[in-house]
């Protein structure tokens, strides 16, 4: 039942049965509104400590959600830092992914343990609403004294270091705009560089009794700057992102644009976006809002005076590594050794041995990787010698760990070959050492009578090629050469379809077809079509069925054969029009593929494919003489 209160009651007024049920139910009521209150995650966000692993967090809330939805908040504490691209898993729920503002999974080290960070739950994923941690940033404010403790200005008149009003320390920065002036400007003493396209984050607070006051900034002495109109009586914090189109050195700047009317400026800060996060990584205004403002407002980095006792030299920094000395950035240059050209091993710079030794000087550099050869946890330096390979060892020496493998050889070893070149005999021996004696004496060849003959007439022109004889390579070739006549003439009729062997060439390293002249019906390749498509091909295949188009005719027309060229050294074929009805561009030298096989018969064939529908009629006819060799 729904609950009515009762707000009337007397003294001696008679509590009924129905009024105990409808206070009870009233009870009830409210808390069940209290635990839905308590269960709204999005009106009233969670807190919790953090357990699980460092990329992938656990909580626990009580009551347990049914869900997460859109809007879901939560506030966590971490009990370690951060892994890359950590999640959060809220009781047994699916786990859904941390990232920033910007979307991108956050990076390792950016939840600090101990301290509370705030996310909402947008599009499955939770995103970071502020920053908590208890360190100021290490993002670099390039003014100094920005608080103006009695320094970090250039006074001018109308202007003052002030305990009037303040935010940071004991004195903020006075400037007044006099009656009749329209502003008046403070530069700051110390001179910054700001580089063309780079972004920078300005940010400063602004308190004045005058309602609307102009208050501006600059962190160069011209423009573009960032202004506001300031709320009376309060601390306004100012803040903008600037770039530039050109680099220069020039002195920030502080200014009041309303006439008769005093602004104090504290916490004056410029950071250099881009130096800091990258090229295209920069962080927007509202991110770096957040970031100044969940870490007090403003922070002094005086790079010059907490850098002063460095000490180390560029020599000293592994190369691409930045340090900071006397204020400056720097980059180191010693170079990182890492074993390049083999696994845990740099090429040494310098090698010098004698007799039991060898001294290899390790080029400078750090040996900080660890890699190690094969996996392994060590460093070392290494020398090419192509001299040092086994095979130079005999086969029971072991040098620096190398086992040598030249065969050590006995008293008495056969020859590899023999090879007489018409008045020396010549014995190839097998690799080895011939260090031992043995037999009769040194270690000795022995020949047998077969290797010992020799032969004037051992020649490679008196040989069969490809046979060796006394390790000599014949060259006599029997000859093959041949001519053979081609007289082919087929006209299958209209609409024929089909693929036709004209003549095969045996095999040779060169052949020539010459056609008849005068002949009254000459070598070509034809059609008579008057419409639709025809497509005739003269093909030359050889014996594994690879070919080569010598000619295609794809419309009514006549093409005149004159000769076939075939190099098989040179891999090509030449096909030349005889004159009659062709044109030369269908004509020319034809490379045959790279699969071709010259060493075997060759074959021409022609084939007529896709006849048009208006009797095309195609042909081919080859009269004429082949000669080959």
């Amino acid at each position: 039942m729904a609950y009515n209160g009762k707000t009337n009651w007397t003294d001696g007024e008679i509590v009924y049965p129905e009024d105990m049920n409808r206070i009870e139910q009233g009870i009830t009521d409210a808390r069940g509104a209290l635990d839905t209150h308590i269960a709204d995650y999005v009106r009233q966000p969670a807190y919790a400590a953090t357990s699980g692993t460092s990329a992938a967090y656990t909580v626990t809330l009580s009551p347990a959600p049914i869900s997460i939805g859109e809007g879901f908040g939560i506030t966590i504490v971490p009990h370690v830092d951060n892994g890359a691209n950590p999640t959060l898993q809220v009781n047994s729920l699916n786990p859904a992914a941390l990232k920033d503002k910007k979307g991108n999974g956050l990076t390792a080290g950016k939840l600090k343990v101990g301290y509370p960070y705030t996310f909402v739950y947008v599009s499955s994923a939770f995103i970071l609403m502020g920053e908590g941690g208890g360190e100021i940033p290490k993002l670099p404010n390039m003014l100094k004294g920005g608080s103006f403790e009695n320094t970090g200005a250039n006074i001018v008149s109308n202007s003052a270091y002030s305990t009037t009003y303040r935010k940071f320390g004991s004195y903020s920065l006075s400037v007044t705009c006099p009656l009749g002036s329209l502003e008046n400007v403070v530069s700051i003493p110390t001179n910054i560089t700001t580089i063309a396209n780079h972004q920078y984050y300005l940010s400063v607070w602004a308190y004045s009794t005058t309602s609307g006051a102009s208050a501006q900034m600059y962190a160069r002495g011209a423009e573009p700057s960032v202004s506001a109109l300031l709320t009376a009586n309060t601390w306004n914090f100012m803040s903008g992102i600037l770039t530039f189109s050109t680099t220069t050195t020039d002195s920030a700047r502080l200014d009041n644009n309303t006439a008769y009317s005093t602004i104090y400026y504290d916490g004056f800060m410029i950071i250099d976006l881009t130096d800091a996060f990258g090229v295209g990584k920069e962080p927007s205004k509202s991110e770096m809002d957040d970031m100044v403002q969940s870490f007090g407002g403003w922070w002094d980095t005086d790079l010059a005076n907490l850098t002063s006792d460095a000490n180390a030299a560029a020599s000293e920094v592994l190369s691409g590594k930045t340090y900071y000395s006397n204020g400056l950035k720097n980059t180191g240059a010693m170079a990182r050794r890492t074993g390049g050209e083999f696994p845990g091993y740099e090429r040494a710079q310098t090698v010098a041995s004698n007799n039991g030794r060898v001294h290899l000087y390790a080029p400078l550099g750090a040996y900080v990787d660890q890699t190690g050869d094969q996996g392994g946890n060590h460093f070392g330096v290494f020398a090419d010698d192509p001299d040092f390979n086994s095979i130079n060892f005999p086969d029971d020496k072991n040098v620096y760990g190398l086992q040598g493998s030249m065969p050590r050889r006995g008293g008495y070893t056969n020859p590899i070959s023999t090879a007489w070149d018409g008045s020396t005999m010549w014995v190839r021996i097998p690799q080895g050492a011939y260090q031992t004696n043995g037999g009769a004496g040194y270690p000795e060849i022995t020949l047998s009578a077969a290797q010992a003959r020799a032969d004037g007439n051992i020649q490679p022109g008196n040989i069969r090629d490809k046979v060796w004889i006394y390790g000599t390579q014949g060259t006599l070739v029997a000859d093959s050469s041949g001519r053979m006549a081609i007289l082919y003439d087929l006209y299958p009729g209209a609409w024929a379809t089909g693929t036709w062997n004209i003549a095969t060439i045996p095999q040779c390293k060169n052949f020539i077809f010459g056609a008849h002249s005068g002949s009254t019906y000459p070598s070509r390749l034809y059609s008579y079509a008057t419409d639709g498509t025809v497509s005739q091909h003269l093909y030359l295949y050889d014996n594994q069925g690879v070919s080569v188009t010598l000619l295609t005719l794809n419309w009514g027309t006549t093409l005149g054969i004159g000769s076939i060229i075939f190099n098989a050294a040179a891999r090509m074929v030449e096909i030349y029009n005889s004159g009659i009805n062709g044109n030369d561009s269908y004509f020319g030298t034809r490379n045959l593929p790279g699969n071709f096989n010259v060493n075997g018969p060759l074959t021409l064939v022609w084939d007529c494919q896709q006849p048009g529908s208006a009797s095309p009629y195609p042909g081919m006819r080859l009269d004429g003489m082949v000669l080959y060799a």
